[in-house]
């Protein structure tokens, strides 16, 4: 009975390890820049400067809104990636972004990958709303520290909320396989704090596959 029962369990077991698609070499590429930042001195804040400087597949998640009850003020005097004010400055150096006057988002047909500087209070949360998304979704969320215990889960509109899974270098990821959704559907990303103020960043590859 048990050697039955190991026999089907190998056998489901390779359809739950396919049902993750592996993240691609673009976000496990900003991924690893942003972790590089949370211990960053002065030359490894320019290395990654210079990396997303050269990368043009990406654009700030400004559609996160502006700062929650929640969220920690520019004031609060926690440790802080700076991932907000590099990406800022990038922005503004890119040729077609100047000309133009664009204020670019993770919505922005134009880009798969975003990504967001944010923090939270202790014991606290707060949500952002996305929109713009189509197909099959990576989310990631970096906090400052890889001890912090937080939380975080992503709800489509009329949907239960899916939760994030903790991996050991206290990143949380979510693989998000809907081939349904759709530009016009919103999603909606609850993010938990810890026993301390932490600051965090959000991830995505919107890959518009279906």
């Amino acid at each position: 009975m048990k050697r039955l029962c190991l026999l089907i369990w190998l056998s489901i077991l390779p359809i739950g390890v396919q049902a993750q698609q592996p993240m691609d070499q673009e976000l496990e590429s900003l991924l690893a820049a942003v972790c590089r930042l949370r211990s960053a001195d002065a030359a490894t804040y320019e290395l990654v400067h210079n990396q997303l400087a050269g990368d043009s597949a990406w654009t700030p998640m400004n559609e996160t809104g502006s700062l929650q009850e929640g969220e920690c003020r520019p004031s609060v005097k926690i440790p802080r990636f700076g991932l907000n004010k590099m990406l800022t400055q990038i922005g503004s150096e890119r040729k077609y972004v100047a000309e133009r006057g664009d204020m670019l988002n993770g919505a922005d047909e134009r880009y798969n990958y975003s990504l967001f500087e944010r923090s939270i209070h202790a014991g606290q949360s707060a949500s952002y709303k996305l929109q713009g998304r189509e197909g099959r979704q990576w989310f990631v969320i970096v906090p400052m520290s890889a001890k912090a215990p937080l939380s975080a889960s992503l709800q489509i509109a009329g949907e239960e909320p899916r939760t994030f899974e903790r991996r050991k270098d206290g990143t949380l990821v979510l693989w998000l396989d809907t081939p349904g959704l759709n530009r016009e559907q919103t999603l909606t990303l609850s993010v938990s704090g810890s026993q301390a103020d932490q600051a965090f960043v959000i991830l995505n590859h919107n890959t518009r596959e279906r």
